[in-house]
């Protein structure tokens, strides 16, 4: 498997009801395809994985080694993907999320702790770091993942700031702020 753009990703979706299943016939009941067409995928993603993934037993399909070792990774890629489309569902009680946030001293003692404190009591399970204020290249941490949030002052954000580097979905920002405007109030 030298080039991801020769494999339909649909595949993988397959794989991964046939490990679930254990079964053609009820992986393409579950998946809303014939079983001839998941014979079919099956083939397929023998020859992608150069190994036969499955056997046949009286109790049905018996997953290789190579077949397990690509389960949990399997299970990880498909729950992403289902994230990455997902966009406007943000559950911050049940979120496992960690957010990296950008601060100096006072803003931490102003905003951030009692912002802590309320998070603490609505999403236990969210995980933030700290880290200390960044000045010269504010933007370029944004756009890389460095830090999730600037929490600065305007004379230190730089004009490119303005125009969108905020990626996080309205609906966990929209959280963020009112968790913020409760623990500011006195």
């Amino acid at each position: 498997m030298d080039n991801i753009k020769k494999i339909d990703l649909n595949l993988l979706v397959v794989l991964d009801a046939l490990l679930d299943e254990c079964n053609v016939t009820r992986a393409a009941a579950r998946l809303g395809y014939t079983q001839p067409t998941i014979s079919g995928m099956l083939t397929r993603l023998r020859q992608v994985f150069g190994d036969p993934l499955f056997v046949r037993t009286q109790r049905g399909l018996l997953p290789t080694p190579c077949a397990e070792a690509l389960g949990v990774p399997l299970k990880q890629l498909l729950a992403d993907s289902q994230r990455l489309f997902a966009r406007g569902v943000f559950d911050p009680a049940n979120s496992d999320a960690s957010f990296t946030i950008s601060s100096n001293d006072y803003m931490q003692q102003a905003l951030l702790l009692p912002f802590v404190k309320v998070l603490r009591r609505e999403a236990k399970q969210i995980h933030l770091a700290i880290t200390p204020p960044i000045v010269e290249g504010l933007s370029e941490a944004l756009a890389r993942g460095q830090i999730d949030l600037a929490v600065t002052i305007p004379e230190f954000a730089m004009s490119d700031l303005r125009h969108g580097y905020f990626t996080v979905n309205a609906m966990s920002l929209s959280f963020v702020l009112s968790i913020l405007s409760r623990a500011v109030q006195p």
